[in-house]
């Protein structure tokens, strides 16, 4: 999905069977080499940031996150918005 702000490079929602919530990829991380996520496909995400407003979870990828592609499918649960 398209950001709506100059410093993320990246914004999505990501499930898994015990949920969803939206992420965040900041453009400084992004320089860093931290990459991109691409809609049906999972990953591992670790040392990732979250926080918690108004009820709602969110995760932001940082320069010192790893992502792993995996090979494991999950059905999409939510979308942006939802």
């Amino acid at each position: 999905m398209d950001s709506p702000h100059p410093s993320i490079r990246q914004k999505g929602v990501i499930s898994d069977p015990t949920g969803s919530c939206e992420f965040v990829l900041w453009e400084k991380s992004a320089m860093k080499g931290t990459p991109e996520l691409t809609i049906g496909s999972t990953y591992n995400l670790d040392n990732v940031f979250t926080k918690e407003f108004r009820g709602e979870f969110s995760v932001a990828m940082t320069a010192g996150t790893t992502v792993t592609k995996t090979g494991q499918a999950y059905p999409v649960q939510r979308t942006l918005g939802d």
